[in-house]
């Protein structure tokens, strides 16, 4: 009888975290399609930038994966806070504390936002060395980066393919070690795993400040969390 009991004590309990999901999944996607963002995802950087201030105007940023768009979208709104703030006041009946986001079009053409007014966006894959190189090539000629996010994730179960999602947070380390300035920022989605310790003691070994974040609208059911990585540490 007390097996029997735990265990239907133990179905409840997932009933409620399941049914807690949904309402705060219902929440943010809600809220997004009102804002029109792209996915619920914006709000993970938008809360993530609300406690760190890691984005900020004028600076050089990199959305790693940037499909379908919600960090893209939520960065180039805080790289220009200062514009966004001045039209609310100048507007202060929209009925929004952020303000809707500006529908761009079909060709993904976000304007303007950050370094020289504008977002450029790179189809292709980033595990080809020549997307990498080209990616590179574009950081480079903006001087340097300031932050580089990576929200990439293989279309596949996070505890079933735990290898494949370290190796892109991998790949998405030593590109931000190939382009951040200094006193840059890294953000990289990360699953907890076997291969997590090993990979938060790399990105250790480069960066002076290391911390796990978890937004509230990620999911609390999920193993998802991101590293915050900041300043680089001297060779």
């Amino acid at each position: 009888m007390a097996g029997a009991g735990r265990a239907t004590m133990m179905a409840m309990g997932r009933r409620w975290m399941a049914t807690r999901f949904r309402r705060k999944e219902d929440f943010y996607t809600k809220e997004a399609k009102a804002i029109g963002a792209r996915s619920r995802a914006f709000f993970k950087l938008e809360q993530i930038n609300d406690s760190y201030k890691i984005i900020r105007t004028g600076m050089f940023v990199v959305d790693l994966g940037a499909a379908p768009g919600g960090w893209s979208v939520a960065a180039s709104q805080l790289l220009r806070a200062d514009e966004i703030e001045s039209r609310q006041r100048q507007a202060p009946s929209s009925g929004c504390g952020r303000g809707k986001i500006e529908k761009q079009g079909e060709g993904d053409q976000l304007r303007p936002a950050g370094h020289g007014g504008r977002t450029t966006f790179i189809k292709g894959d980033f595990t080809d060395d020549q997307v990498r190189a080209r990616i590179l090539q574009e950081c480079s000629e903006g001087g340097g980066v300031d932050v580089v996010l990576s929200d990439m994730a293989p279309n596949c179960d996070a505890q079933i393919d735990h290898m494949r999602i370290i190796e892109l947070a991998r790949l998405a380390h030593e590109f931000s070690l190939s382009c951040l300035k200094p006193n840059g920022s890294f953000l990289v989605k990360i699953f907890n795993g076997k291969e997590m310790p090993e990979y938060l003691a790399e990105v250790k070994n480069t960066f002076q400040n290391v911390q796990f974040v978890k937004p509230p609208a990620s999911r609390p059911v999920s193993s998802e969390m991101y590293i915050l990585a900041r300043k680089l540490k001297a060779n």
